[in-house]
């Protein structure tokens, strides 16, 4: 039975990302929020790990805001948005860029929930890819 149930979630997962491929506009965009349970850990673990196959798809993903500071004056920050795994032990975060990428005061606190849209792009500096980042357009504070 346990098999059955693990090749229905892939099953389900390899329609999700099929869905909008092909034609002239080849993006696939990828809608998080309306997924759950192992479907969405799956394809979250996906983008953790595998993000260059997601390269110029668009991603919108809904989780807890999480931010770094790059300087001792804290104006310059890296954005992530958090999800945990099915288990609630695992973090799986995924690193944003949204504007300038600087902290302004209007910016969510640590831990609210914040729903992300963007593409997914590469950062490559000398020829070689860094990381993977999603350059979001819209980030709205859910709550």
């Amino acid at each position: 039975m346990k098999k059955y149930l693990i090749t229905a979630i892939l099953i389900v997962s390899m329609a999700v990302f099929a869905a909008g491929c092909g034609g002239e506009d080849s993006t696939t965009h990828h809608d998080l929020t309306i997924l759950s349970g192992p479907v969405f850990e799956a394809i979250l673990t996906e983008l953790a790990y595998n993000s260059s196959n997601f390269v110029g798809d668009t991603i919108l993903i809904r989780g807890d805001y999480v931010v770094l500071h790059n300087d001792d004056d804290k104006t310059a920050c890296k954005h992530f948005i958090l999800n945990l795994d099915a288990a609630g032990c695992c973090p799986l975060m995924l690193i944003f860029k949204f504007g300038d990428n600087l902290c302004p005061d209007d910016y969510p606190e640590v831990l609210d929930i914040i729903e992300v849209f963007g593409e997914m792009r590469a950062h490559v500096v000398d020829g070689r890819t860094l990381f993977h980042y999603i350059a979001a357009e819209t980030m709205e504070i859910i709550g």
